[in-house]
């Protein structure tokens, strides 16, 4: 018997598909214009707030023997910082070809 609000089976999220990436942005200008845009976003700026929150309870939530985790989280945290440094060099490059071509 299924209820009326099982209708449909369930969605399963789809797994990675480098088919659904979206078009590169190409030149230096445009791509350092959404850098720019996300790095002002204060969706995206919580979102990473939240997430070293995050992982640094976590991290202080080890026990000694989970030294492993400890190195995951570790990683993860210089992953989100990595993102963050990517972004401001996109914007920054952008920046500076138009200064160049000023």
């Amino acid at each position: 018997m299924r209820w009326l609000w099982q209708a449909n089976p369930p969605v399963v999220p789809e797994l990675y598909d480098p088919n659904n990436e979206p078009a590169p942005l190409g030149d230096v200008h445009r791509r350092g214009e959404a850098a720019h845009r996300l790095l002002n976003d204060p969706t995206l700026a919580e979102v990473f707030k939240e997430l070293r929150e995050d992982l640094y309870a976590e991290w202080m939530a080890t026990e000694p023997q989970q030294a492993e985790r400890r190195t995951e989280l570790y990683f993860e945290a210089h992953a989100l910082d990595r993102v963050t440094r990517k972004l401001i060099a996109y914007r920054a490059a952008a920046r500076m070809r138009q200064d160049a071509a000023a």
